[in-house]
């Protein structure tokens, strides 16, 4: 969930990074700030509700599971949904 930005330019060629462009800097802002969000979410979620103690209610954070495990299968796991969901989009890109 961390942004596979540098991946994609590899794997994906026709995508270019140039930071003097301001539409592919949209286009870098729009893809890391979700992913940054997320793990500040994930692994700050103490610090986020000592700060704002009633907006966010973060307490599902500890029952994610990041990889398939004995009590989740591949496709209720948060590696196995985002392999599935990022393959189907290539195919159909």
């Amino acid at each position: 969930a961390c942004g596979p930005l540098l991946g994609a330019c590899f794997i994906l060629p026709f995508v270019c990074c140039l930071f003097h462009d301001i539409n592919t800097l949209s286009d870098l802002f729009i893809h890391i700030f979700p992913p940054m969000v997320a793990f500040t979410l994930k692994w700050e979620s103490a610090e986020i509700q000592q700060a704002w103690p009633n907006i966010f209610l973060l307490d599902y954070t500890d029952e994610v599971s990041f990889f398939p495990n004995e009590s989740s299968s591949f496709f209720s796991c948060v590696v196995g949904s985002t392999i599935t969901l990022y393959l189907v989009w290539f195919v159909l890109f």
